[in-house]
């Protein structure tokens, strides 16, 4: 019961967070009347209740809007799941669809990204700028140095005399690869999901169609790992080809006022830091950090 106190609690401050962020921005950017509501209950028209971590109500350039946010302070990438349920919750709001905002600390896998910009959510990233010492710094210079794995592909070779022996038909081709998908290795008993496995492949040289390879004597490819629909597959090798890119940039950051948080734009790219007097700093177009599922 502890734990569930505690993850109930960093996802209200991380709601809250989000919240004075905004009315902050809403203040520089001139919104007019802005109204933010903070955890609120709407019953949809389908009668399901639905919890809203933030509403927003305001007008800008003359028009009136009334937007939607999920704040999600995860530690690992949204994946499309979640965007769904998001979605499918404005959906059953009364009267006109509300605009959707996903806030998150992390980033979103591909597949996120695709199905958010299909309907009009827009993604972001908020995080806080850490207190410290850091904030009496004056200059920051800056030399980013961002590695970027991409055009990942999975091939898993299969113990065709397991299935035989057991009967069992291997999975279709085209199945979903993500964080769901498992592989375990009863010989050194790991088990990591696809996700991770990607994350872990060798970064220290760059170039495309790269390979990283791995046999198994007691290997499986689990699905469903959680459910009462568990599939596990006898694995006998997998590959994974890959790109691997790096970019590098140099910026200077000038405090006295210090930053309090960084707000980036997924899909467009434009981030933004807002600083301790309520002044906002327009950084430079970030390098697209979603990842690839």
């Amino acid at each position: 019961m502890a734990n569930k106190d505690n993850t109930s609690k960093k996802g209200t401050e991380y709601e809250l967070f989000v919240k004075r962020v905004y009315e902050d921005l809403f203040s520089v950017e001139g919104v007019i009347n802005p109204e933010i509501q903070h955890n609120v209950i709407i019953k949809g028209r389908s009668g399901a209740t639905h919890q809203i971590d933030l509403l927003w109500k305001f007008t800008f350039a003359g028009v009136d809007h009334v937007v939607f946010v999920e704040c999600k302070d995860y530690k690992t990438p949204i994946n499309i799941g979640r965007i769904q349920k998001f979605h499918s919750t404005l959906a059953d709001i009364p009267g006109v669809m509300p605009q959707g905002v996903f806030a998150t600390t992390t980033g979103y896998q591909k597949g996120a990204k695709t199905y958010a910009d299909s309907y009009g959510i827009k993604l972001m990233l908020i995080r806080e700028v850490e207190e410290g010492a850091s904030r009496k710094i004056r200059e920051i210079h800056l030399h980013l140095i961002a590695q970027f794995i991409d055009n990942v592909k999975f091939k898993p070779t299969l113990d065709g005399k397991w299935l035989e022996d057991n009967n069992i038909s291997p999975p279709k081709p085209d199945y979903h690869l993500d964080a769901e998908v498992f592989v375990e290795d009863k010989e050194d008993g790991s088990l990591k999901s696809l996700w991770e496995l990607k994350n872990a492949v060798p970064r220290d040289v760059k170039g495309y169609g790269l390979v990283w390879s791995k046999d198994y004597r007691e290997g499986y490819l689990i699905f469903d790992k959680d459910s009462s629909n568990t599939k596990k597959y006898k694995l006998s090798r997998l590959d994974i080809t890959y790109d691997c890119e790096e970019i590098t940039e140099d910026s200077v950051i000038r405090g006295n006022p210090f930053a309090v948080a960084l707000i980036r734009d997924v899909s467009s790219g434009e981030q933004k830091l807002l600083n301790s007097d309520n002044s906002v700093t327009i950084l430079g177009l970030s390098p697209n950090l979603v990842g690839n599922h």
